[in-house]
């Protein structure tokens, strides 16, 4: 069974990422025997650096960013947990479109900060670091220090940001995860967190709901139903920018609003104004994904 399991990633990997057997094109160490034996695999290329594969899943991390682009699966078909844009900007100081972008120090423009949406996490260079079973990623910029951990898991996977003051003040701070969820039909999807029900008609939807200590956050469609654990975040995002804004956007492949939505676990602080961090101090946010297959939920 684990081999089957094996030989099947192995060909969704490289159906999507065109690459073939070749170490010369991707190093992918013997896949098969990393998932038979529940140990990663590590592999570099150009701009994606890091798969790491345990059991039934595979992530993917760019090497010089602190960003999961992709996360397939042998729980759902189809396996892919995250949406990718296929006009996603990979350049340097860029923010990529899909996959998991860590926002920090500020979310949106508050804070006082009007000139960069979301913050400067997810556009400065990261240094990336295969574990076993994962990959880290840190970087360090404007007096803060960010420690990401990403972890495997059978079904699924779970990411943990620490944030460090490395200034002698007190400051504010807001952080989270903005997962792009793949999504049969986002038309036909339905969003719960906790007593919210959303669901989605082609108009923007962008609503940050307060959450209470603990509640999962459920993205179901068709096919699959995906659940959101959390650690340390005191407000859920859920986003999906609809036809017209989409259609605007042009990091976003035309139609492509109806392949995603984003639930993202957030760190706001009351009324959205951030929390205070004393000088060295660390504050951390977590999230768990797991996907189950629709005759299954």
């Amino acid at each position: 069974m684990g081999g089957q399991i094996a030989d099947a990633l192995l060909n969704i990997v490289q159906d999507k990422f065109h690459v073939g057997a070749s170490p010369t094109t991707v190093c992918m160490c013997d896949l098969t025997a990393a998932l038979d034996l529940q140990q990663p695999t590590v592999s570099h290329r150009p701009h994606v650096g890091a798969i790491l594969t345990r059991m039934s899943t595979v992530v993917d991390m760019p090497e010089t960013r602190g960003h999961l682009v992709s996360a397939i699966t042998t729980a759902s078909d189809p396996g892919e947990i995250l949406y990718l844009s296929s006009r996603a900007d990979f350049s340097e100081g860029g923010s990529i479109r899909g996959g998991v972008p860590i926002i920090a120090p500020w979310f949106g423009k508050n804070l006082g900060h009007d000139e960069l949406q979301h913050g400067w996490a997810r556009r400065v260079e990261w240094e990336t670091i295969p574990t076993n079973g994962g990959i880290d990623a840190r970087t360090s910029h404007d007096d803060w220090d960010l420690r990401l951990g990403t972890q495997v898991l059978p079904h699924g996977f779970a990411m943990m940001l620490k944030a460090r003051n490395a200034s002698p003040l007190r400051r504010d701070f807001q952080s989270a995860f903005h997962p792009y969820f793949r999504v049969a039909d986002v038309r036909t999807t339905t969003v719960t967190v906790g007593d919210h029900e959303f669901r989605f008609d082609g108009t923007a939807v962008d609503q940050a709901v307060p959450l209470p200590e603990w509640t999962p956050l459920v993205i179901k469609d068709s096919q699959r139903t995906i659940t959101v654990t959390y650690q340390g975040a005191d407000h859920a995002v859920v986003w999906n920018p609809g036809s017209e804004l989409a259609a605007q956007m042009t990091d976003v492949g035309e139609g492509e609003w109806t392949e995603f939505v984003c639930v993202e676990p957030a760190l706001l602080g009351d009324q959205a104004q951030g929390i205070s961090v004393p000088p060295w101090d660390w504050v951390e946010i977590g999230m768990t994904v797991k996907v189950t297959p629709a005759q299954q939920s």
